[in-house]
């Protein structure tokens, strides 16, 4: 199995009760509507992680247009161990109301991330904040997202963890893990405009769990998953498209399947039966 980390996900809904608009122009119609922020993760093999936090202590989105400018969605100080939250589950950030507009970017300010591993002593690293982040992460949301008076929109943040959280050291050698560098990468895809991947892995009459599967486009591997305790997995936050879906599990042939179709608001099944690497 994989030991690299995999990838987290936060869900930013924008409520505002009604239809769900696409980015299709800058209007300003003088509603307003709720925002709900919710966090999730797209989890990575935690064989010798037992916890990867962060702590996010402010939340922005900027509007465009003649009235562009930044507005604080939350300023509450909120911690959270990404490991809790997979395939699928979220946890709420915030909630406020926002003015109809069009909305092109967030900012995330995280003050705090730290590694806790499996070991004995349940070693802790605190990573150090990028300097680039005080003011917060700034992360363009594809296509824009419009906010009309009585919609309803939505706004995925995809966190690579694969980049985001660096492993030090070799976690096969003696001396393990030294440590981890935070480098946060973050892409952002309107809700609306992307589906999900789901099924389970199985081996014969078995479940199989902790299996990683990543799912590209292309040659990119844009995100990935971990199978839990019943097989299951779910990749969501996926941009309209086809996709191919992998998945390697030490002892069993390599599985793969391709041009995985990916609707707007829908779900592909992709269940991934694995055979033994003798048959």
């Amino acid at each position: 199995m994989k030991a690299n980390l995999k990838t987290i996900s936060i869900l930013l809904l924008a409520l505002v009760a009604g239809f769900i608009a696409s980015c299709t122009k800058d209007d300003n119609d003088n509603g307003k509507g709720t925002v709900k922020i919710l966090l999730t993760d797209a989890p990575f093999p935690g064989d010798q992680v037992a916890e990867a936090n962060i702590t996010v202590d402010k939340i922005e989105i900027r509007m465009t247009g003649d009235s562009a400018r930044f507005i604080v969605l939350s300023e509450e100080e909120k911690a959270f161990n990404l490991l809790d939250l997979r395939n699928g589950i979220t946890a709420e950030l915030a909630e406020v109301e926002l003015e109809s507009g069009v909305y092109n970017e967030i900012r995330l300010h995280i003050v705090d991330a730290n590694v806790v591993l499996k070991d004995e002593t349940a070693s802790a690293f605190s990573l150090k904040i990028p300097s680039g982040t005080s003011s917060g992460l700034k992360i363009k949301i594809k296509n824009g997202l419009v906010v009309s008076d009585g919609s309803l929109s939505s706004v995925l943040l995809d966190f690579d963890v694969s980049q985001s959280f660096v492993v030090q050291g070799n976690p096969k050698s003696p001396k393990g893990i030294t440590g981890f560098i935070f480098k946060p990468v973050i892409r952002a895809v309107v809700e609306a405009e992307s589906g999900m991947i789901e099924g389970h892995v199985t081996a014969g009459e078995n479940k199989v769990a902790a299996a990683v599967v990543e799912i590209y486009q292309g040659a990119t591997l844009v995100t990935s998953a971990i199978s839990d305790e019943n097989g299951y997995y779910a990749a969501i936050g996926l941009p309209v498209g086809e996709y191919k879906v992998k998945c390697e599990v030490e002892g069993y042939n390599s599985f793969e399947a391709e041009d995985i179709a990916v609707v707007a608001n829908g779900s592909a099944t992709v269940d991934i039966v694995l055979q033994t690497a003798s048959e």
